[in-house]
Formats: structure tokens, C-alpha cells, sequence
């Protein structure tokens, strides 16, 4: 190969690195990867979202975009899951229940229920969520077995004479 061929091949290597350093949505992904690393979702996943919006084809931005979107949806269900937990909680820590609070009880479970059926895990939820889920799973699919019994016991009473 002459002596031009390599000076093109290298200019052209030099202006396409130069393109993947210097390009906004290019710079914009690797500042979403570095708040990605250090846990901050939210921002990773706006960084990326604006990355995507200059350059729809940048698979760096894509990545994250989805890894951030996905860690993110997990923490709000634990957090939605969480605050309703307490809530059955409190609920639960009178020794009698109104009508009105056992049909809360039912809202709070089919909630959890539905929230859990439709959380897709693209990506593994971390060890720590994973058990998470499960211990919340548990107590909501045990809360609902009560609810039931209780709900069946109930309609017995009514229906005797």
C-alpha cells in the first residue's frame, strides 16, 4: 500500500474517533454513563434521553436510556409497595376492621398485584431488590389469603338465618 493510502486510512480513522469524541449526543452519553456508575438514575436516564434525541442510533445512549429507565421503575414500585405496606400496616393493627377498611385492604393488595404483574424486569433487579420483591410478595399474596378466608367467613354470617 503506498504511502497516500495510509495517510487517507489514517485521516479517515483520526475524523471518525474525532466524530465519537467531539459529537454532543456523544458526549451527553458518556456524562449519562458516569452518572449511571455512581447510581444517580435519574439524571443517567434524562442524559441519555436528550443523547437519543440528537442521535436516535447512538447504542451507548440506548443502553443506558433503558438500564436507567428500568432501574428507576423498580425503585418506585419498592417505594409505592412500601408505603402501602405501611399503610396495611396501620390498617391491620386495629382489632376490629369497618367495611371500609377491609375494602382498602383488598385496593392495597390488588394494587400490589397488578403493579407486580406488569413490572418487567428487561434487566435483573439487584440481589437486594430481587428480595425485596420477594418478602413483599409474600406478605401482599398472605395479606390476600386472610382477606379472603375473612371475606368468606363474612358472607357465611350473613347468610344464616
Amino acid at each position: 500500500m503506498s504511502k497516500k493510502a495510509w495517510i487517507v486510512i489514517g485521516c479517515l480513522l483520526l475524523g471518525i474517533a474525532a466524530y465519537f469524541l467531539l459529537a454532543p449526543s456523544y458526549q451527553l452519553s458518556r456524562k449519562a454513563q458516569k452518572a449511571f456508575e455512581v447510581e444517580n438514575y435519574e439524571e443517567a436516564y434524562n442524559l441519555a434521553k436528550e443523547s437519543l434525541e440528537k442521535d436516535p442510533y447512538n447504542k451507548g445512549a440506548f443502553g443506558i436510556f433503558s438500564q436507567s429507565r428500568q432501574r428507576i421503575e423498580i425503585k418506585r414500585f419498592l417505594d409505592r409497595t412500601k408505603r402501602n405496606y405501611e399503610e396495611a400496616q396501620e390498617i391491620l393493627k386495629k382489632s376490629v376492621l369497618t367495611p371500609q377498611e377491609f375494602l382498602q385492604l383488598k385496593w392495597i393488595y390488588e394494587t400490589f398485584a397488578k403493579e407486580i404483574e406488569t413490572l418487567t424486569f428487561t434487566n435483573s433487579p439487584t440481589p437486594e431488590e430481587a428480595q425485596q420483591i420477594e418478602q413483599f410478595k409474600q406478605w401482599f399474596n398472605s395479606l390476600n389469603a386472610q382477606l379472603t378466608a375473612a371475606s368468606s367467613n363474612f358472607f357465611k354470617k350473613d347468610l344464616k338465618p
